[in-house]
């Protein structure tokens, strides 16, 4: 009985670990890409509103 149910673990043990970690780090990057989205997004917003727009220099016309 213990034999069936280890080789049952032995059998299945790695491959689920590794689909379970494989999903942690997706999930994990997920994360770190949503956060630097939103880090992104707030910098961004702040420089535009923060520059200010280069008045256009006078246009003067010549007769020449």
């Amino acid at each position: 009985m213990k034999s069936s149910v280890m080789n049952k673990m032995r059998d299945w043990g790695f491959p689920v670990i590794v689909i379970a970690a494989w999903f942690l780090g997706f999930a994990y990057t997920l994360l770190r890409l949503g956060e630097a989205h939103r880090t992104h997004s707030a910098a961004a917003v702040t420089a535009q509103a923060s520059t200010r727009p280069v008045p256009l220099p006078p246009f003067v016309a010549s007769a020449e």
